[in-house]
């Protein structure tokens, strides 16, 4: 499972982006913030920061 939350506030968006294995006994989780028209680059950047600590076994199907 994963999940993703924003918010903007005065053109400034704030996300925060979780991935929990299936058991739910481990999470990992990032966040980024900045200008508002860079949101999809803020969403991949904390996309790659959670990338970079899953472990192996649960990377099936990432890219």
């Amino acid at each position: 499972p994963i999940a993703g939350y924003a918010t903007v506030k005065d053109g400034i968006i704030s996300f925060s982006g979780m991935y929990l294995s299936d058991d739910g006994q481990r999470s990992f989780s990032a966040s980024a913030k900045g200008p508002a028209s860079d949101a999809e680059a803020l969403g991949r950047k904390a996309a790659e920061e959670i990338l970079a600590v899953l472990p192996a076994d649960l990377r099936t199907g990432a890219a």
